[in-house]
């Protein structure tokens, strides 16, 4: 996908790229917009809320089911989705659900996820920069901190 298409959903949503303004998507957050996903992915294996309280663009969940398990995280700013594979020992590896081969468990995730209305965004995705005045980045960023981390 072009950065064209993710500079409009951040514009959107931000209001701005130059002064971005987290009022917007933080009323969104409140009004717990996937909780429909949510349900439907507790009935695939078990969810824990892992959304960081200080973010104000994404929920994250994990989720769980023996030996399988990824974190999902779920953007407002844009319909975008970033699923990334868990250790076994719980930790995030990075690793995206967009790279390498799944088994079926993790197809499951993916068709809710995208049944849902998402794009998943694989790594080379996620560290594509575009330019916004976020405090802390230097006039751009990745992908990943617009939608999934509003830093």
């Amino acid at each position: 996908m072009s950065l064209v298409a993710y500079k409009e959903f951040a514009r959107r949503s931000y209001g701005s790229l130059q002064r971005p303004r987290y009022d917007v998507i933080s009323k969104r957050l409140e009004k717990d917009p996937y909780r429909d996903l949510l349900e439907e992915l507790e009935r695939l294996g078990e969810v824990e809320d892992v959304t960081d309280l200080n973010c104000d663009v994404a929920f994250a969940w994990k989720i769980r089911s023996g030996e399988f398990g990824v974190v999902a995280r779920l953007s407002v700013v844009g319909p975008y989705a970033a699923v990334f594979r868990l250790h076994a020992d719980g930790y995030e590896t990075g690793e995206s659900v967009t790279e390498g081969s799944w088994g079926e468990q993790d197809r499951r995730v993916i068709a809710a996820i995208e049944g849902a209305g998402f794009r998943i965004l694989g790594s080379e995705e996620l560290e594509q920069r575009m330019k916004i005045n976020f405090p802390e980045c230097d006039k751009s960023a990745s992908i990943y901190q617009i939608f999934f981390s509003g830093e």
